[in-house]
């Protein structure tokens, strides 16, 4: 599948029995090796890496600090608190083109043949296959004589073949339906986004990093950032960390926000920093979708859950929460 074309509008490492577990595969660190690139007029901001890096620091306050908090990060991505990026055409496709598009490619479609050859590994199927050539056998041996013994065996086949068809058919149109549906409700899902002093509302595939993005309670967050300012703001990481408990999120304290988490208590705005397969969850996607759309090992997405699960609890300042989060392990 290709990515649908782009609207440009205007205006959390941690140690697990003394091994360090990275979170960022050798793919991508390879893909993401600079660490300062040219943004607008600024020679000097931060690359994908170097966010995506901030994003996964163990210490998350004190590597926030290091870049001069909130404020610091704003000046080198050339955004504002008020007013967010420029939001001009050009500003948005360099940002598209520098930090990637707010884009996860989704699976691959299986071909047809491949989904017939699974219909074909169905029990019942199998089953029927192996009754069918034991009743050709013993019609060309023991009832050789009956000129009319094979056609069970050839009735079975027959029915097999239009079964294992049917179903095949029927899963592959299935593929473009879901698809379509996944798009239609991508386009639907659109976030208040404030650029060149205004506030717009953009589809989440229309996100940039720099962009400063409202939110409220109820909606799930379309990529990573840091909290710029918000009113008692708790979030819940479950679909990252496996852990329901809610996590407060606070400007002086835990800043980082990540993409796909839900917001269940309280508003505010946060500073894009990671969009697409840089962010943590698109990261998780790219890794069970595989870069060739077969599903990769599913160890690698539950250790990037597990990292931002001990993250959060270190982010918390509670002991008691990171103990029991390493003896589940």
């Amino acid at each position: 599948g290709h990515a649908p074309a782009r609207t440009h509008t205007p205006p959390a490492h941690t140690t697990i029995a003394a091994a360090k577990v990275s979170t960022m595969s050798a793919a991508n660190a390879a893909k993401y090796s600079a660490e300062m690139v040219k943004l607008g007029d600024n020679s000097n901001a931060p690359s994908r890496r170097s966010l995506m890096e901030l994003l996964e620091s163990e210490d998350g306050a004190s590597a926030l600090a290091a870049r001069g908090g909130a404020a610091g990060l704003l000046k080198a991505l050339g955004s504002d608190a008020n007013d967010g990026v420029s939001g001009t055409e050009a500003d948005v496709e360099q940002r598209t083109a520098t930090y990637v598009a707010n884009f996860i490619e989704p699976m691959r479609l299986k071909w047809y043949y491949e989904l017939l050859v699974d219909s074909m590994k169905d029990a019942t199927m199998i089953m029927l296959c192996a009754a069918a050539v034991v009743s050709l056998v013993l019609a060309f041996t023991v009832e050789k004589h009956n000129n009319v013994a094979w056609i069970e065996g050839v009735a079975i086949i027959v029915s097999v073949f239009i079964v294992s068809n049917v179903t095949a058919g029927t899963d592959y149109m299935k593929q473009f339906q879901t698809r379509n549906l996944n798009a239609a409700v991508a386009d639907a899902d659109k976030k208040v986004v404030v650029r060149g002093g205004a506030r717009l509302e953009l589809s989440d595939k229309d996100i940039v990093v720099g962009d400063v993005v409202e939110f409220k309670t109820g909606e799930v967050l379309p990529a990573d950032g840091v909290l710029l300012r918000g009113a008692d703001v708790r979030m819940n990481e479950s679909s990252l960390t496996g852990e329901p408990k809610l996590i407060l999120k606070e400007p002086e304290k835990d800043a980082f926000l990540l993409s796909g988490t839900d917001v269940m208590e309280g508003n505010g705005r946060f500073l894009v920093l990671c969009v697409g397969d840089a962010s943590v969850g698109g990261q998780i996607r790219a890794q069970v979708y595989g870069d060739d759309g077969a599903e990769a090992s599913e160890l690698e997405a539950k250790l990037k859950g597990l990292k931002a699960a001990v993250k959060s609890a270190r982010s918390a300042g509670d002991p008691a929460e990171e103990a029991e989060v390493l003896r589940d392990i």
